[in-house]
């Protein structure tokens, strides 16, 4: 049985499996999906392709970001397991 960071390490296990997201999150999606038809519906060719590179790069950059504040928040984690059993009793 492998153990968590060998599953990490080889990226058979990620705790977004189980990750629910909040009704605002829910509701920032909607508005989001609504402005974006919107405008979509307005634009020529190459407005469009504009929009949708847009779309991706801000979706690389929410990647980004969420790649960064992943690997801070398991250094912690790592940090503050080796703290809690290096305490002297």
């Amino acid at each position: 049985m492998k153990s968590y960071i060998e599953k990490i390490f080889l990226n058979e296990h990620t705790n977004c499996d189980n990750l629910v997201q909040s009704e605002s999150y829910w509701k920032i999606h909607k508005e989001i999906c609504d402005l974006f038809e919107k405008l979509d519906a307005e634009l020529n060719e190459e407005q469009h392709k504009m929009l949708y590179n847009l779309d991706l790069a801000q979706g690389g950059l929410c990647a980004e970001a969420e790649a960064a504040a992943y690997k801070a928040g398991f250094a912690l984690g790592l940090l503050t397991a080796l703290e809690a059993v290096n305490i002297e009793k």
